[in-house]
């Protein structure tokens, strides 16, 4: 919601804001006003701003020009750009007929929130690692060489021990959970 107050503050354009934690009264009524703006059938006369948690990434069919998001998990992230250019459109704003993202990380090696949110800092790691190698990515190439290796067991040979033992600490701790 501060983000969203802040970009009003910044620009002319719309901003709009969506998450998960919406009275359920009033739930149905942001979500159409979402679609209503970024759907298929949106009519686009001029740029638009959505400030969304990751309740976007699934359930919606929506389709955005630019994808402006934190790091997050390689599965989670393609399921985020699936939003991208998402439906054919006979014109996109100028400087966005090729769609776009830019993925926010941190610096260093403290997840922090993060890994509040994702628990699994390795996968973050790996992922981040994964996008400072390439410019483009392309589908349905890019499911497999990514995802498997981002998720396998083994320790990569450039992975710091920081990153390796807190996954270790990680599947403990998931283990005793499973078991309670």
């Amino acid at each position: 919601m501060r983000l969203a107050r802040c970009l009003r503050d910044l620009t002319t354009l719309p901003v709009d804001l969506f998450h998960a934690r919406y009275r359920f009264a009033d739930r149905q009524a942001k979500e159409n006003a979402v679609l209503q703006h970024y759907c298929r059938e949106a009519t686009r006369e001029s740029g638009r701003i959505l400030v969304a948690t990751q309740v976007v990434e699934q359930s919606l069919d929506l389709d955005f020009d630019w994808l402006i998001t934190q790091i997050c998990p390689v599965d989670l992230l393609f399921q985020r750009l699936g939003r991208l250019h998402r439906h054919e459109r006979a014109k996109r704003p100028a400087g966005f007929e090729t769609a776009r993202c830019t993925v926010l990380s941190i610096e260093g090696e403290d997840y922090g929130a993060h890994k509040v949110i994702y628990g699994n800092i390795r996968v973050l790691w790996r992922t981040e690692r994964l996008l400072a190698q390439v410019a483009t990515l392309e589908f349905p190439a890019a499911y497999r060489a990514w995802i498997e290796p981002v998720y396998q067991e083994d320790d990569w040979d450039d992975e710091p021990e920081a990153i390796s033992l807190d996954y270790d600490q990680f599947r403990i701790e998931g283990n005793a959970t499973e078991t309670d």
